[in-house]
């Protein structure tokens, strides 16, 4: 009984030192290497979103510099609606 328990929790242990090692990789891509998503990509400066869509509306800064922008369909450019189908 002793021994089919140790090894259990033994292979429960390796088990889930495996799943916690798989979770570790991170990206190494850097921004210029983001791939683009409709038009749009991190690294982004405001006046190179603003080009792509002139009525997009951004919301106040918090205290870390971070805002937030909402996208609709009507903030792009005329005539490139479709390319968000």
């Amino acid at each position: 009984m002793k021994l089919t328990r140790l090894l259990l929790t033994t292979l429960l242990l390796l088990s889930g030192g495996t799943f916690i090692n798989a979770q570790e990789t991170k990206c190494t891509l850097k921004i210029n290497q983001a791939p683009e998503l409709r038009g749009f990509r991190l690294g982004m400066t405001w006046e190179q979103v603003k080009n792509r869509a002139p009525r997009i509306e951004l919301g106040t800064q918090d205290e870390f510099g971070h805002s937030k922008a909402t996208l609709y369909k009507r903030s792009l450019k005329e005539g490139e609606e479709e390319s968000f189908q």
